[in-house]
């Protein structure tokens, strides 16, 4: 059977873009956290701006890992 859930990543995301560190806030299991933080590493990001200036940022992020019926 497979599993379902949702993993709730921090992600701190650099003022380049980059993504500099990346945690679990909310598991949902070994397997899934690992995939959610392989999904994440494998991504881009847009740095968030202040004043039109990239900046370097925190961000939550929730994954919901969800079986088709």
């Amino acid at each position: 059977m497979g599993q379902e859930g949702t993993v709730v990543l921090r992600l701190a995301i650099g003022a380049l873009g980059q993504l500099m560190d990346v945690d679990v806030v909310s598991s949902a299991g070994v397997t899934l956290d690992q995939a959610a933080i392989r999904a994440i590493r494998a991504s881009t990001f847009h740095p968030a701006t202040r004043q039109g200036r990239p900046v370097d940022s925190l961000a939550l992020l929730p994954i919901r890992f969800k079986l088709k019926e």
